[in-house]
């Protein structure tokens, strides 16, 4: 990553409440930040996975975040962190020019009358906010968003260009809902009736709490009767179905397209891997893993338990020891013939 801006290894260190370990003067300025790999002078690098502590030894980074076990096979500069990729995340935050946004209502958006806007708010062009919407203060909504009737957003909250956000949901402060994503549309409620499918009106909403990440083209739809709850610190996805009347606690991050059937309660501090499948009617207890790829058809009551496979889902060490019996059936089937050649 690189910007405009630079910044002193004191300026950085005091930031990330890291120990400046100098090994040499104390001249660089740091104005990119890059992997161990490319990095060159005047470049700042971390190392978080002990897989490349090789790269560290020849890197030619200016300085590096590093874990204080790990100075002696630093060849430069070094600012020693409890966890470089916390001090990473820490850093590209104050690098990045993009979430630089004046404040400012822009001519070409309509906004009506009886919406109430908080103080800073920066609402770019070609956004739509209808009637009774309440916004908090310091708003970032990128161009090409819809805000529905009766709609709450919350201080800080950022919502990228194409957002749709539907009538009456509820969104906490300091969230981040990226591109293209669809929060309160229908639940998918029908009835078979006299041969044909019949509409259930989805008359809930969606509530989401503080501190929530929405990736990328997600849709989480309205509850049927009560609402579709995201708690507190989550973090969704791209391409991430969440379907009617889910509840998904405090924490949990769920990774890419994966899906989740209606009136499922998943418990806080969860993990849930990429192309789940994960039915509806279940609960699953806090701090469960499910692996990617698995399809989960019940619930899982054991609190921290690791859950995964394709038919259906299952404790992860069981799914392992049969993963190992699959790859040897050949060769246990070829020997089973030999064993039984000539017997009849």
């Amino acid at each position: 990553m690189e910007t405009n801006k630079t910044f002193s290894l004191v300026e950085i260190a005091k930031l990330v409440a890291g120990e400046l370990i100098l090994k040499g003067d104390l001249s660089d300025h740091i104005s990119a930040v890059k992997p161990l790999a490319t990095a060159q002078e005047g470049d700042i690098s971390f190392l978080s996975n002990a897989a490349y502590v090789n790269q560290l030894k020849t890197t030619h980074a200016s300085c590096v975040f590093i874990k204080k076990e790990q100075i002696a096979s630093v060849p430069t500069h070094a600012i020693v962190v409890s966890d470089p990729y916390v001090a990473l995340a820490q850093l590209l935050a104050w690098f990045d020019d993009a979430s630089s946004f004046e404040p400012g209502v822009a001519a070409s958006c309509m906004i009506d009358k009886s919406a109430k806007l908080g103080k800073d708010c920066s609402i770019a062009p070609g956004v739509v906010i209808d009637a009774h919407v309440v916004l908090g203060e310091n708003l970032i909504i990128e161009p090409g968003v819809y805000i529905g009737k009766g709609a709450r957003i919350g201080s800080r909250t950022h919502l990228k260009s194409g957002v749709q956000i539907a009538h009456g949901v509820h969104i906490g402060e300091d969230c981040i809902i990226h591109q293209g994503a669809v929060i309160g549309s229908d639940g998918f409620g029908n009835a078979w009736h006299q041969g044909a499918w019949l509409k259930v009106p989805q008359v809930g909403s969606v509530s989401i709490g503080d501190k929530v990440e929405i990736g990328a083209n997600s849709t989480i739809d309205r509850g049927a009767l009560e609402d579709t709850r995201i708690g507190n610190g989550v973090r969704i996805d791209n391409q991430v179905q969440i379907a009617h009347n889910v509840c998904i606690g405090d924490h949990s991050a769920i990774a890419g397209c994966s899906g989740i059937a209606g009136s499922t309660d998943i418990g806080a501090y969860c993990l849930i891997g990429g192309g789940c499948n994960i039915n509806g009617h279940i609960r699953i207890a806090d701090k469960v893993t499910i692996l990617g790829g698995s399809n989960l058809t019940k619930n899982i009551n054991e609190t921290g338990s690791v859950y995964a496979g394709l038919f259906p889902a299952m404790p992860a060490s069981k799914w392992r020891r049969i993963m190992v019996y699959i790859r040897n059936l050949d060769q246990w089937s070829k020997t089973l013939k030999k064993l039984t050649r000539g017997q009849k």
